[in-house]
């Protein structure tokens, strides 16, 4: 399930990383947008309003089942390279595991003349994203069930059983 929080961290990423697969999500979620000449792009959604009421409302949008839809039919056409394909579905993963974007972005490398998925270290330091390191960033296990929204009131009911049974003892 993504969560709000989620989804606007994915279009936060998205923004920065996609920017044309962002500006189509935006143009679908109501966000007006204004493109300039060049193919540079701004994106306006109100006066006095910014990029960050952009990211919101495209993170609204990505957690609804209409949203999901409309993002991978506009994948289909953003998303060229297999590299960002992987970016993009790594970082849906993460929405939907109710986590923050990974640390990766897509890079061209002019030397390979393709585009590839970089993953930044906690030093700082950029390597090519493996699957190694791919599985480090997605949560399992029981790490990933405290990340959950719902934890904290099952912990809560948890803690409720226990007092009853145990004053029930008594």
């Amino acid at each position: 399930m993504i969560t709000d929080q989620s989804a606007k961290s994915f279009a936060a990423w998205l923004m920065k990383d996609q920017p044309q697969l962002f500006l189509a999500l935006a143009e679908q979620a109501g966000v007006p947008v204004v493109k300039t000449l060049g193919g540079f792009t701004d994106i306006l959604s109100a006066i006095g309003s910014g990029v960050s009421s952009a990211v919101s409302s495209v993170g609204s949008f990505l957690t609804s089942s209409q949203g999901l839809t409309t993002l991978a039919s506009l994948g289909s056409v953003y998303l060229t390279t297999a590299a960002q394909k992987n970016a993009v579905n790594l970082q849906l993963a993460q929405a939907k595991a109710a986590q923050a974007a990974a640390p990766i972005e897509t890079q061209y490398n002019p030397a390979s003349g393709a585009y590839e998925v970089l993953y930044t270290q906690s030093n700082g330091q950029k390597v090519p994203l493996t699957s190694a390191n791919q599985s480090s960033l997605l949560r399992t296990g029981a790490a990933s069930v405290f990340a959950q929204p719902w934890f904290p009131y099952a912990a809560i009911a948890g803690v409720g059983l226990f007092l009853f049974l145990m004053m029930r003892r008594r």
